[in-house]
Parts: C-alpha cells; structure tokens; sequence
C-alpha cells in the first residue's frame, strides 16, 4: 500500500524534496555556518534561513546547507530558531565534549 502523506502545512517532501536538496547543495556543497565542505546526501541538512516556526516560506531561495552532528551548525540554528539552549554533552573523562 502506497503511503500518503499530510500535506496541509505546504511542506515540500518525497521525491521533490530530495531534488530541492541536490540543487541546493549543487549550487553550494558548503556548510552556511562554518564553510565544511558537506557530503551528499547524508553530510548535511537542507535547513531554512528563516525558519517556518518563525514565518520563513517553505521555498528554495529560503534553503541553505548545514552541516549536521554534535554542536553542528544545524543543531546550533536550530536551537536559536526555536529559543532553547543546547544541552552540553560530557564525555567520559567527565569533560564537556567541543563540536
């Protein structure tokens, strides 16, 4: 069976997404917040300059490539787009854990 999905917030997905993420990437493979060269497909996030919480429009122009991980600059933008703080993360020494 054929799953459909809810498309009532106008988001883009599927195939057409994933189109959107090549282009995107293809006129810039580099990360907006830091300049690291990203790997396609799975090296980054396809991530909106204004973010649709905010009232940012679900189109390409709005779309930029962050690079994804811990301390990434997606989950940096992220957690200032929605107002929270990131959590820090310790390694095993008992030392904060840098990007």
């Amino acid at each position: 069976m054929k799953r459909q999905y809810d498309n009532k917030d106008g988001r883009l997905r599927g195939r057409a997404l994933q189109e959107r993420r090549l282009r995107v990437w293809s006129k810039n493979p580099h990360c907006a917040g830091c300049g690291k060269l990203c790997a396609y497909p799975s090296g980054f996030e396809l991530d909106h300059r204004i973010a649709l919480a905010n009232g940012g429009k679900d189109a390409e122009e709005n779309c930029q490539v962050l690079c994804i991980g811990p301390l990434s600059c997606h989950e940096k933008k992220t957690a200032k787009d929605l107002g929270t703080k990131i959590a820090v993360k310790i390694g095993l020494d008992g030392f904060p854990i840098e990007g």
